[in-house]
């Protein structure tokens, strides 16, 4: 398959209601850890292994973001 049939987009970091609320308005992305970060809500995570209570939460009240079906790659840049 050639490189020219994806597209690429830019998620964006949501707001502090993706670490806060189990519902949110906002649309985008967080990590949650509430080891890291105790403003965390920790019920975000309940579900979670407990050696590993974090995540990276995607939030959008349409259920479009990621794009069902899409491709998510994680890039830490320096």
């Amino acid at each position: 398959m050639s490189c020219d049939t994806f597209s690429v987009c830019e998620l964006q970091k949501a707001g502090t209601g993706c670490h806060e609320d189990v519902v949110t308005d906002q649309t985008g992305w967080c990590y949650v850890d509430p080891f890291q970060n105790p403003d965390d809500n920790p019920a975000l995570v309940a579900s979670c292994p407990a050696e590993t209570r974090r995540i990276v939460r995607f939030v959008d009240p349409m259920n479009a973001t990621p794009a069902p079906g899409a491709t998510v790659l994680l890039v830490c840049p320096n």
